[in-house]
This record gives structure tokens, sequence and C-alpha cells, in this order.
């Protein structure tokens, strides 16, 4: 995992996505996984190395909760409350601007693809939508989403077959 990628990713999303009308920590969970699995899918390495679990409201970072404590610990971020109608929003809010020279070109070019594409959308939209990815609907709860699930279109595959790609795949790799 590149820790300065994922903290200036992070700024960057926060910066960017702050005016929007839906903006909480699961929106700004679901762009993460957007960006890296775009650039897993297009350049065959994602942004930030960070590993994606699967949980009910769809991808999160590994340990999200605490890289939240941390980017507040750190000072790059804080968090608003807003109340929307019958609940309240916890807003991330960068505190400085991001550092865009830790990225390559086509690392600015697919995260401004996926902020064109996603960043006005809800947060339930977005969950909504990444349900539909073949990693999150063949992982398991707590279970890890592989990136080159992003290379599947396996409406058709249960989860006893996908277990069984993932543990030759994992066999090969060692």
């Amino acid at each position: 995992m590149n820790t300065t990628k994922l903290d200036e990713l992070m700024v960057y999303l926060c910066t960017r996505c702050a005016s929007e009308k839906s903006w909480g920590r699961t929106k700004l969970a679901k762009l993460l996984y957007f960006c890296d699995f775009e650039m897993y899918r297009h350049h065959g390495q994602s942004i930030t190395g960070i590993d994606y679990i699967r949980l009910d409201l769809g991808p999160v970072p590994v340990d999200f909760q605490n890289h939240l404590a941390r980017w507040k610990d750190m000072g790059i971020m804080a968090e608003a409350r807003e109340q929307i109608i019958d609940h309240t929003e916890i807003r991330p809010v960068a505190l400085r601007e991001s550092d865009v020279s830790v990225f390559s070109g086509p690392e600015v070019k697919v995260i401004e693809q996926v902020i064109r594409k996603y960043g006005h959308l809800t947060a339930k939209k977005l969950s909504e939508i990444s349900h539909q990815d073949p990693g999150w609907r063949l992982a398991k709860p707590l279970e890890k989403i592989p990136y080159d699930s992003v290379f599947s279109n396996w409406e058709s595959v249960t989860p006893e077959e996908y277990g069984l790609h993932v543990a030759i795949r994992d066999r090969n790799a060692s």
C-alpha cells in the first residue's frame, strides 16, 4: 500500500467533491474504490494499493475507520456534521490542498474520470452501482475483493466457482 498516495487521493477527492450536495464517508470510500479499480482495469495496477473488503453498503478500504482517524490526527482532514432530513451526514473535509505531484498523468486522468462519472451521485446510488461489481457480488462479508475481478463479467458464476478461481490464482501466485 502506498500511504502517501492514499492520503493525497483522499485529500483530492475531499477537495473536489466537498461542494456536492451529497458528500460523506460512504461516498469517499466508494470513490476511492472506483479510482483504484478503474486504474487497475486500465493500467494493471491500482493507485493506492490498498485492499478493499465487502461490507453490506459496498466496498470499503481495509481499516477505513483507522485511516479516517489517522487523517484527522495528522491534521489533513476534519469532519463536519450536517443534518439531512432523517440522519446526520458526516462530511470529510480536507484541511489542505492535495499534492497532485505524487500521481502519474494516467492516475490523474482516471481520478478525474471517476469524479466526472460518479462525483455527483449519492452514496446510496454509488453503493447500488458497486453492488454490480463481480468482485463485491462474489466476495463473502469482510472478505477482500480481488483487483483482478475487474476483468470479469461473471453474472452467472456462483460464489463456489469464484472461490475455486481465487484458490487457483493464489496457488499460481506462490
